[in-house]
C-alpha cells in the first residue's frame, strides 16, 4: 500500500497554484456519496444543515473509532449545531461550528479549511499560559512586540486562549499551543465569539492599549527579526528546501534539516489514491511542470519545495560526505516537518543500520464501501486476513493487522524490486549516534518516523513530543463539501505503534525535554540544538582527558 500519510490534496489546494488548477482538483477528488444524502431529512434540510450533515457522517463513515475520541456527547452535538443552522445568514457560522465539531475529535488530520481576504496584523502565541504578541505589521508601533495581552475587546485573554483551542486540531497541548496562534488572525474568530468589528482593542498586561485594524492579506509587511542570532540558529532556521544538510567538521557533527516526507516520484504516485482516474493525468502533468520549473530555478507553487526532486539521490550524496568526513553525530531536524510519505523515512533508516528485523507501524482501516474504493489494497488485504482467520467476511469498522499478528515486514516495500520504493540495503553506513529534534509541528509521516527511530532504539529524542499521538488515527480523506465549497480532511486510517506495549501512552516520550521558551524565542536561541552540541562537545573533552 502507498503510505501517504500527509493531506497530500489539501496540500494542493492550500498551494498558491492557479485559478484553473484548483477547480480541476476540486472537480476530480474522491468525494464519498453517502446514504443520508438520499433520505427525506437530508433533501429538506438548507444549505448549511446538509453540508454539516454530510461532515457528521463521513465521520461516522470513516473515522476509526471516532466515539471514542469525540469529546461529548457526538448526537446531542449534531442535533445542536444542525438546529442552530436552521436560520443562519452569515458563511461563518457554519465554518465556526463545523470547525469546533471536528475539533473535537482531537486529531491533526480532521479539519475544516477556512480562508480569509482580511487578517487583522498581529501575530499571537501562547507561553506559560499567557497570550504573548510576538510580530505585527509595520505600519503598527514595533513596542508591540513582546508584551503580554491582558484583553481584547474587553474580554479577557484566558477567554480568547480557550476559544483559540476550542478550534485547533492539535493531538497534544504542544501543537494546540503553537496552532492556536492562526486563530488570532482572522477577522471571522473575533465576530463568531466575540460581535462584528473593524478593528480590535487590545489592552497589555503593563497598561498599554492599542487599536489594530484588518487589512488584506498582503496589503502590509511585517517587522523583521533585529534580535541578534547566534550561530546556531542562523544554521537551524528553517530552509526553505525540502532536505539541506551542513557539516561541522571541528565537532565532527553532520546536522541533516529534513522539512518534507516527499519528492517528485512520491508526490506523482500519491495522485493515484487521491484523484479520480479520468483526471490523473493532468494532474500528474501539472505536477511534473511544477517540478520543471524549479529545477530551472524559476518560481512554481508551494508545495513542492526547492530541491527535492530525488531523495534517494540526496541522501546516498549526503551519507558519502557524512562518512568520508569521518562524522560521529547525526542531528535530524523534523521541527519544520509536516509529513508526506512515511517509506522515506525507511530510506534514511536503511543508512542508519544494517539490521532487517526492525519494527514498523501495523496499518488499519475503518473499513466501509468508501474505504474500499479508496484505499483498495490495504482493505483488500485486511479482508483478507479477516476471511483467513475467522472464514467469514469481514464487515464494516475498524480492522488492523495487528488484529492479526499480521505486521508486514518492515522493508517490505524497499526490498521489493517492482516498487517505486525500492532501496536495497546500503553500503554508506552511518554508525555514529543519531539525534531526532522533535518540535510540536512534526507531523503526520515525520511524527511516525521519530516513533520508530525511537521504538527501534536508533535515536535520542530531543525537543517536545510530535504533533500525532503515538498510536490512532492518521491518513485522510480530502474533500470539497457539496454546497459551500468548504474543504475538509477526515482520518480514515488507524496506525499502531511498533512497540504494541504503549499504545496507550498520550504522546512519545521525549528523552531530553527543550521546550522553546518566551526568552529563548526572542533572545534567538535554539536550546534543542544547543543541548546537543554541548552534549558532543563534553563527550569528546571527557575522552580528551581520559587520553590525557
Amino acid at each position: 500500500m502507498k503510505s501517504i500519510y500527509c493531506l497530500f490534496l489539501s496540500t494542493i489546494l492550500c498551494s498558491s497554484c492557479n485559478i484553473n488548477m484548483e477547480k480541476l482538483v476540486m472537480k476530480s477528488a474522491n468525494r464519498p456519496i453517502l446514504d443520508i444524502q438520499e433520505t427525506p431529512y437530508f433533501k429538506v434540510s438548507n444549505d448549511y444543515q446538509q453540508d454539516f450533515l454530510y461532515v457528521t457522517e463521513l465521520v461516522k463513515d470513516v473515522f476509526p473509532y471516532y466515539d471514542r475520541y469525540f469529546e461529548g456527547d457526538f448526537k446531542a452535538e449534531v442535533k445542536r449545531i444542525y438546529e442552530r443552522l436552521e436560520t443562519i445568514k452569515k458563511e461563518y457560522i457554519f465554518d465556526y461550528e463545523v470547525k469546533q465539531f471536528l475539533a473535537r475529535l482531537h486529531n491533526n488530520h480532521t479539519y475544516l479549511i477556512t480562508e480569509n481576504d482580511n487578517i487583522y496584523p498581529i501575530y499571537l502565541r501562547l507561553f506559560d499560559g499567557d497570550l504573548v504578541i510576538i510580530n505585527a505589521g509595520q505600519h503598527l508601533d514595533s513596542t508591540m512586540i513582546g508584551q503580554h495581552i491582558k484583553t481584547i475587546n474587553g474580554k479577557s485573554a484566558a477567554d480568547w486562549i480557550q476559544h483559540s483551542i476550542d478550534i485547533t486540531h492539535g493531538e497534544t497541548p504542544f501543537q494546540d499551543s503553537l496552532s492556536a496562534e492562526y486563530a488570532f488572525l482572522a477577522p471571522d474568530f473575533y465576530r463568531f465569539y466575540g460581535k462584528d468589528t473593524e478593528t480590535l482593542t487590545v489592552q497589555t498586561q503593563n497598561g498599554d492599549e492599542f487599536r489594530i485594524q484588518q487589512k488584506e492579506v498582503g496589503d502590509f509587511k511585517w517587522y523583521r527579526w533585529r534580535r541578534e542570532m547566534n550561530d546556531i540558529y542562523r544554521m537551524t532556521r528553517q530552509d526553505h528546501k525540502g532536505y539541506d544538510y551542513e557539516i561541522l567538521y571541528d565537532d565532527k557533527l553532520a546536522y541533516f534539516q529534513f522539512n518534507t516526507f516527499m519528492d517528485k516520484t512520491t508526490m506523482l504516485d500519491g495522485i493515484g489514491t487521491y484523484i479520480r482516474r479520468p483526471y490523473r493525468g493532468l494532474v500528474r502533468a501539472y505536477v511534473r511542470q511544477q517540478y520543471g520549473r524549479r529545477t530551472k530555478g524559476k518560481s512554481a507553487t508551494g508545495f513542492i519545495r526547492a530541491g527535492t526532486e530525488d531523495v534517494k539521490v540526496f541522501l546516498d550524496t549526503m551519507f558519502q560526505r557524512i562518512n568520508q568526513g569521518n562524522i560521529e553525530t547525526l542531528v535530524i531536524d523534523l521541527r519544520h516537518n509536516g509529513g508526506g510519505d512515511l517509506d522515506i523515512g525507511k530510506y534514511i533508516i536503511r543508512y542508519l543500520t544494517d539490521n532487517e528485523q526492525l519494527i514498523g507501524y501495523g496499518e488499519g482501516l475503518k473499513l466501509s464501501a468508501n474505504t474500499r474504493s479508496i484505499f483498495t489494497d490495504l482493505a483488500n488485504r485486511l479482508d483478507s486476513l479477516h476471511l483467513a482467520k475467522t472464514e467469514q467476511k469481514a464487515s464494516d469498522g475498524v480492522l488492523t493487522e495487528e488484529q492479526f499478528d499480521a505486521k508486514r515486514d518492515f522493508y517490505h516495500s524497499q526490498n521489493d524490486p517492482n516498487s517505486i520504493y525500492y532501496l536495497p540495503p546500503q553500503k554508506n553506513i552511518f554508525s555514529g549516534k543519531v539525534y531526532i529534534i522533535s518540535g510540536a509541528q512534526t507531523g503526520s509521516a515525520a511524527s511516525m518516523f521519530t516513533v520508530m527511530m525511537k521504538d527501534n532504539q536508533l535515536a535520542e529524542i530531543v525537543g517536545v513530543p510530535p504533533a500525532n499521538l503515538p498510536t490512532g488515527p492518521t491518513v485522510v480523506i480530502p474533500l470539497q463539501l457539496p454546497n459551500t465549497k468548504r474543504r475538509i480532511s477526515v482520518s480514515t486510517h488507524f496506525m499502531t505503534r511498533p512497540d504494541s506495549t504503549k499504545h496507550n501512552d498520550n504522546y512519545l516520550e521525549i528523552d531530553h525535554y527543550t521546550p522553546i521558551t518566551e526568552t529563548d524565542f526572542f533572545d534567538g536561541r535554539d536550546a534543542a540544538m544547543e543541548w546537543i552540541l554541548k552534549a558532543v562537545r563534553e563527550k569528546d573533552k571527557s575522552v580528551e582527558e581520559q587520553l590525557n
